[in-house]
């Protein structure tokens, strides 16, 4: 109540304001506080600081707030008595705020303008249930999109313009290829629209940033319009208008014979590998930018000649190129431009000839080859992609061109739509954008001088956030707390106070009424009266606290300004009456009271306060099984402020309810323990009178209650200190966390392993043979650009296909991770060296002929001691010139029935289940003509297994774990049928170069691949060591694995690629084919931090069984009335001798009688106390406490039971009973 301490808690209040505004603000600034990539990343010092440390301060705040709280209500009733007139018994000697509960103080305060009361009350209040429990929830963490600038460099420019002619090749046309119908992804910094270039932060982003870029946008359209078609079924003029024409003949066919449709691209160059070209005579370079677009359908069972001009749409494009500065935003992970976020930040420019080589790129798809006259190239980088094996089924007429491939991949829309002028021109155009979006990627190099732009980076990242709302509430709070108290201040330096000392205890505050003879005898008949009858005697009398004018003028003592009926003073005198010592007189005899118990401590108030925490552990206990059921409580909203005070105000805010009780349970044993020692009989001073068990608060009473060996006290005051313990705990134990939630979900898979023909490649394809190249063009595109594997496909296993027919009434979107066990298949491929020298018992027969090299064959000794002669295919190509290198890739037949694609020789396969891979290194100027040779024999196995997988919606495998070992295989393919699809794989991946259109192939001086899969091994070893002339040939056993693993992703591929080989889930029984798996949802959600849920349950079980322990020990009452107030304690000694004897310790001996001497000898030497029946100086008897000798303990027999408890309960019905007539 002193200026210092107030003055000092208003700085605190105003400084905890302050700092709580400063983290809102940095909140506001930086989006957060220590700010992690991930929640794990968090240091686990940040973790405890959000979680405890602002319900530490907030709890020890309050422990300010109670000491100041408690002094003001235990000195409110003395201030009232040192007013100059005093004051009214009811507004002063009748007071008992320190016993009140804390929610009702401010209201009764208010009643009767005790404003000190008020105020502190008031802000016990606030503190206790606004203060604490909201700044518990002040902090948390959450996932925060952080915008910050940062340098950007231009990290990569397109190529010279002379200089990309060399990389606009056929690997452009295999990315898209791969892209457009394998599901693969877009090369970074490209969309199916456009290309950026790249601009990268000067740090290195996390996965999960977007950056917002200002960069240059390439882009092309094309402007088309309609041909003038005239002509019969012979042929067909198409003009574009502007002087340029072409003829064009219509000889295509369907498979099957079924309808079908014809769709061309024409291409202005010429080419032998073309059928149609607009180059020539009646087409002018002019327009060598041009293409001719055409749709006709040709009916089953009709001529070509019934086609009628008007029944061709046709179509004259030119493309344009542009460029145009642009803000976008980049995903880190992907490094792909999002949709749709693209800002045009000037005019689109055009993109010509000096930056970008169009006439490269437009001979490119026109052809579907490079120009022959261009530098030496990887022959997979100058080959003509086969459109047909993904259009067979697309009811398109054969043979077509590779355009009309991507025209049908990259628009949705069925063959039938491109019949419609504006479908068909916006499909080429499609086409046009992917695959210069393709080809910007293949022109880029590295900056030389990087221009430096400003950009945005958009982190998300976790990290600990203010919630403003409830931050602003706590703000807010304390400024009215502040206020609060300086108003207490102002109140408080008002107040006067005539007390001479603290009356911290029953001595202390006797020592003040010790000279008040009148007030004593006042009080003195009161001593076995209930509170009723003390509020109703006493109310109305005033009372005041005055000097002592006739002692000492620092004494003082409380007189009756206004007495009404008296009765007798104790004067001196009385002292001298000839009073019988322990007289046992009928009115002895007849005394009689009811004792009370404090509401508190009533058993009734015990059971529903026991219940209360016994239903607090069973909803902890609740909430931590659910929790490790649910994997994380689901929240129940998804605003932060509302979850922070779901998560932290109400337990936190439950502790400090409970400590109220706990607090208020303690002050009554406080205030009742001296009582208890008393009637026990013969006390000594220092443990009951002069005991200062109710000048300090509760929780700082344990070590004064332990030296007193008032251990349940003590035990009620720790609890009262756990309940700090318990806001702490309670506040910090709900945390929350992004974590993977799964839910039941049905699939159906659309394959069973049933096959429904005896090939990988279905029919019409097989006409293709060793041309087959798909798969080398997903596993180049997922290789040397970073796209994904076809949909169901990862490095070694093809699995079934999955459908979700039952989502549990949850959805998910495309980012969305579904698991289930799903079959898989794929190869073990099992590869070693293959010596070349006669002597070993298999080897490959190498021999040098004037040509170079010639084929080898390769031979193999049976067990029989027999040799068995395999052949591969042939080598092509003309013969070596100087240092030179050749490879080899082949599978092999038998020597005696050599057949392409025998899929069951007459040697049951011993040859065709071997795959050869050789390298070759000759100098032609060499005179000795040696050469060098390394081989590599791979033969595979098909497994299967059951695998966990993790996948998308589209098909993406994102994890896969093996289920269980490999089940056999022959349970679902025969052995033989298996091996045999073995052996087309090995056909299919023989994909070697064929001596046409001026590629090389065979010998070679440069460091080119002249197959697939050494290209392929090219980017896979990041090295072109196994092709390069200079170089010797490959250590076998060391590039063993990585054949090995190149070899069963092709497979994998291979199969993904032709899953109707297998039989659809349709046609067999479809329960069959149900698998039950999850959908992965990431979600936030609720944990409960063991530490702290430890913690609590601990305390709240400490406090359930000490607090039965004290309703167990508390149950017996034997007071008239509650010692809460100044006028209830002075009436229990009013009458006593102890009131004119006790002196702060020392007491008066004059003037007492000679009689009593040798009774009193004892007790001046050590004087003992206790609480019972005496005969007061007065010489009638009392109730309350007297010196040893002359007090008897009470006893049953002056005790009216009251009506508490089960016994209280009996003694009603028995008053019942005997009021009845």
């Amino acid at each position: 109540m002193r200026a210092p301490v107030l003055t000092s808690v208003i700085v605190l209040s105003l400084a905890i304001a302050a700092v709580i505004e400063f983290l809102a603000q940095k909140t506001q600034r930086q989006g957060g506080l220590a700010l992690t990539d991930t929640p794990d990343d968090m240091p686990s010092s940040v973790v405890f600081a959000y979680l405890y440390v602002p319900t530490i301060i907030a709890v020890l705040y309050g422990l300010v707030w109670t000491w100041i709280d408690f002094d003001v209500r235990r000195m409110q009733p003395w201030l009232e008595l040192s007013r100059p007139g005093g004051a009214v018994a009811k507004n002063s000697l009748l007071l008992d705020y320190p016993f009140e509960f804390l929610a009702f103080i401010p209201f009764k305060a208010w009643k009767l303008k005790h404003w000190p009361v008020f105020c502190t009350g008031t802000v016990m209040m606030l503190v206790f249930w606004g203060v604490t429990p909201l700044q518990a929830a002040i902090l948390g963490t959450q996932a925060i999109v952080l915008t910050s600038n940062m340098t950007m460099p231009t990290s990569s420019v397109l190529l010279p313009v002379q200089d990309q002619a060399a990389r606009i090749d056929s690997s452009i046309l295999n990315g898209a290829y791969a892209i457009g119908w394998f599901g693969q992804t877009f090369p970074a910094f490209t969309t199916a629209d456009y290309a950026v270039l790249p601009i990268s932060p000067a740090s290195k982003p996390a996965p999960r940033d977007l950056w917002t870029i200002e960069t240059t946008k390439l882009t092309t359209n094309l402007t088309c319009w309609p041909a003038i078609v005239t002509g019969n079924g012979t042929g067909y003029d198409m003009d574009n208008g502007q002087g340029c024409s072409t003829r064009v003949s219509f000889f295509q066919s369907s498979f099957g014979g079924n309808s079908s449709a014809i769709i061309l691209y024409i291409g202005y160059y010429d080419n032998a590998v073309l059928d149609y070209y607009l180059e020539g005579p009646d087409c002018s370079k002019n327009s060598s930018d041009q293409f001719l677009a055409i749709y006709a359908f040709t009916a089953k069972g009709t001529a070509d000649d019934s086609l009628k001009a008007s029944d061709i749409t046709a179509l004259f494009c030119r493309p344009s190129y542009g460029k145009q500065d642009v803000s976008v935003s980049i995903s880190s992970e992907t490094s792909r431009p999002l949709d749709e976020s693209t800002i045009e930040l000037g005019p689109m420019e055009t993109l010509d000839q000096t930056e970008f080589n169009s006439s490269a790129f437009e001979y490119l798809l026109g052809v579907g080859l490079p120009p022959a006259t261009l530098a030496t190239r990887d022959y997979a980088a100058s080959y003509l992609p086969d459109p047909w094996p993904v259009l067979m089924d697309k009811n398109i007429s054969w043979p077509t061109n590779i355009m009309v491939n991507y025209a049908v991949a990259f628009w949705n829309a069925s063959t039938s739509d491109l019949k419609n002028q504006t479908i068909l021109g916006h499909a080429f155009s499609a086409a046009h954008k992917a695959l210069f979006s393709v080809a910007v990627s293949h022109l880029l190099s590295p900056a030389s001088l990087s221009e430096v732009k400003q950009g945005t980076v958009q982190q998300t990242l976790y990290g600990v956030a203010v919630s403003r709302p409830i931050a602003a509430a706590v703000e807010g709070l304390l400024l009215l707390v502040a206020i609060i108290t300086l108003t207490l201040l102002l109140t408080c330096s008002r107040a006067l106070s005539k007390l001479p000392e603290d009356p911290a205890s029953i001595g202390l505050t006797l020592k003040i009424m010790r000279s008040s003879q009148a007030i004593l005898g006042r009080f003195a008949s009161q001593g076995a009266a209930d509170a009723k009858e003390l509020r109703t005697r006493l109310s109305g009398e005033q009372y005041a606290l005055l000097k002592d004018q006739a002692g000492d003028p620092d004494d003082k003592q409380l007189q009756d300004r206004f007495p009404g009926e008296q009765d007798t003073l104790l004067e001196d005198d009385a002292i001298g009456r000839d009073i019988p010592l322990i007289s046992a007189s009928a009115s002895m005899r007849n005394l009689k009271y009811r004792p009370v118990q404090p509401v508190w401590l009533k058993p009734y108030v015990g059971v529903v306060l026991i219940l209360i925490l016994l239903g607090g552990l069973g909803v902890l206990a609740y909430f931590k099984k659910t929790e490790q059921v649910l994997n994380g409580l689901p929240l129940p909203s998804s605003d932060f402020a509302v979850l922070q005070l779901l998560e932290n105000y109400v337990p936190t805010a439950f502790s400090t309810l409970l400590e109220t009780v706990l607090v208020l349970l303690a002050r009554l044993l406080c205030v009742l323990r001296p009582f208890r020692e008393l009637h026990k009989g013969k006390a000594s001073a220092k443990s009951t009178i002069e005991a200062k068990y109710t000048s300090i608060p509760p929780q700082f009473i344990i070590v004064r209650a332990l030296k007193s060996r008032s251990f349940l006290l003590g035990a009620i005051c720790f609890l009262a200190v756990l309940a700090n313990g318990l806001a702490i705990s309670l506040g910090g134990i709900f945390n929350e966390y992004p974590v993977t939630i799964p839910y039941p979900v049905t699939f159906r898979s659309s394959r069973v392993a049933n096959l429904t023909r005896q090939t990988i490649l279905h029919t019409e394809a097989q006409e293709l043979g060793g041309s087959y190249t798909n798969h080398f063009f997903a596993l180049w595109s997922n290789f040397s650009t970073n796209t994904s594997l076809p949909a169901w496909t990862v490095p070694h296993y093809a699995f079934f296909p999955l459908d979700v027919i039952d989502g549990g009434g949850v959805l998910g979107d495309n980012s969305t991770i579904f698991q289930a066990q799903v079959r898989g298949f794929g190869v073990k491929s099992a590869c070693v060296p293959l010596s070349t020298s006669p002597k070993e018992k298999s080897f490959a027969n190498v021999s040098l002929v004037p040509t170079g090299v010639q084929d080898p064959t390769y031979r193999y000794q049976h067990q029989n001691g027999s040799w068995a002669t395999c052949t591969g295919q042939n080598f092509y190509g003309s013969k070596p010139f100087g240092r030179a290198s050749h490879e080899s890739i082949t599978w092999l037949s038998p020597q005696e029935a050599r057949v392409i694609n025998q899929l069951y020789p007459l040697d049951g396969g011993f040859c065709g289940d071997k795959f050869i891979l050789g390298w070759l290194r000759i100098d032609s100027d060499d005179t000795n003509r040696t050469f060098q040779s390394s081989f590599v024999q791979c033969e595979a196995a098909m497994q299967t297994a059951m695998f966990q997988v993790g996948f998308r919606r589209s098909g993406g495998i994102v994890s896969y774990e093996r289920v269980g070992d490999f089940d056999d295989m022959t349970a679902f393919i025969p052995l033989n049928q298996s091996r045999a699809l073995v052996r087309e794989a090995n056909s299919i991946n023989s994909n070697a170069c064929s001596p046409v259109l001026g590629i090389v192939c065979g010998w070679h001086n440069q460091t080119v691949t002249t197959d697939w899969f050494n290209y392929i091994l090219k980017y896979y070893l990041n090295s072109t060591a196994l092709v390069d002339p200079s170089q010797g040939v490959p250590n076998a056993s060391l590039v063993i694995p990585a054949v090995q693993d190149v070899y069963q992703r092709l497979f994998a591929i291979l199969l993904a690629q032709h899953m109707d080989m297998f039989q659809a889930a349709a046609v067999t029984n479809e329960a069959v084919a149900d698998v039950s798996g999850l959908m992965m949802v990431e979600e936030r959600r609720i944990f409960m931090n063991d530490a702290a849920f430890i913690i609590s349950l601990v305390i709240l079980s400490l406090d359930i069984v000490l607090l039965t322990v004290l309703y167990i020990r508390e149950r017996k009452a034997f007071l008239p009335r509650l010692p809460s107030t100044i006028v209830s304690l002075i009436a229990y000694v009013a009458a006593s001798r102890l009131a004119r004897e006790y002196d702060g310790g020392e007491h008066d001996k004059r003037r007492r009688p000679k009689r009593e001497e040798g009774l009193m000898k004892d007790h001046y030497l050590a004087p003992t106390y206790s609480f019972g029946k005496y005969l007061g100086i007065d010489g009638k008897p009392h109730i309350g406490i007297e010196v040893d000798p002359f007090v008897t303990p009470v006893d049953d027999s002056i005790l009216q039971t009251s009506g508490f408890g089960f016994k209280g309960v009996g003694e009603w019905l028995r008053r019942r009973r005997r009021r009845r007539p």
